[in-house]
Formats: C-alpha cells, sequence, structure tokens
C-alpha cells in the first residue's frame, strides 16, 4: 500500500488544482475584504467541478464597484467570510491554489483565512504565466 503523499510528492497528474477567483473591496490584504469568491476545482481523472461561488458581505463598506461591479445593494444577505470559511478551506484541501493573478488573490484568501483561525496554505500557481505570448 501507498503512504500518503504531500502535494510536493506527487507528479502534476496526480495533484489536485482549485481555480481560485476573487473580487475584492480593493487592494489591501487585512484591510480590504473579498466580496465575492468562486472555485472551480480540478481533482485527476474527474471533470472540473465548481465548488464554491458566491458574493460575501464584507461587513465594511463596499468599494472598487466601478472594477467588478458589486455593490453595497449586492452583499445584503449575502454571507459573511466566516460562514464561507469553511467551505473555501475544504476547496483548497490538499490542492495547488492557481489563479490569474496568484499574488492578489492568494494574499487575501490567507489573510481572510489567517483571521478565522486557518493558517495552513496550499503551494499556488499564477495563471498569468500560461497565457499565449
Amino acid at each position: 500500500m501507498r503512504g500518503v503523499k504531500g502535494i510536493s510528492d506527487r507528479l502534476i497528474s496526480e495533484t489536485p488544482v482549485a481555480v481560485v477567483d476573487l473580487e475584492t473591496t480593493g487592494l489591501y490584504p487585512g484591510g480590504d475584504r473579498i466580496v465575492e469568491v468562486a472555485v472551480v476545482r480540478i481533482d485527476p481523472g474527474q471533470r472540473p467541478a465548481l465548488v464554491l461561488d458566491t458574493l460575501v458581505n464584507p461587513g465594511r463598506p463596499v468599494s472598487a464597484t466601478e472594477i467588478h461591479g458589486i455593490s453595497e445593494e449586492d452583499v445584503i444577505g449575502a454571507p459573511s467570510f466566516v460562514e464561507v470559511a469553511g467551505n473555501l478551506a475544504s476547496a483548497l484541501t490538499d490542492s495547488v491554489f492557481a489563479s490569474y493573478n496568484v499574488y492578489f488573490d492568494a494574499k487575501f484568501v490567507q489573510a481572510e483565512l489567517t483571521q478565522v483561525g486557518v493558517n495552513s496554505f496550499p503551494p499556488h500557481l499564477c495563471l498569468m504565466y500560461m497565457r499565449p505570448l
């Protein structure tokens, strides 16, 4: 029987990938907050699956509406980050975190998860570098 492998011990073909997209209230993790999060999980041998797609009430005024189109009215009644944190942590478990601008998105997700007591974070991959030249 094979032992349990960590992410760094796996072949790429054996590695789950969580493709993440965020919208935020601004540019500064820890001060600005997530207002929308979506995760498509790609597990080896399976079809990609949308595992999380929700607006998030940031608990503060929504800004950057001109960029993402999300207004204060849109997030009224949306769950807080605390309410979606478990689903997001599950979506990222045992995977590589991938996004188009990973250095932006990962810092926001890490800051938000740290605030709710989740201190581990998966390795990451920036999809921006995979675009054709």
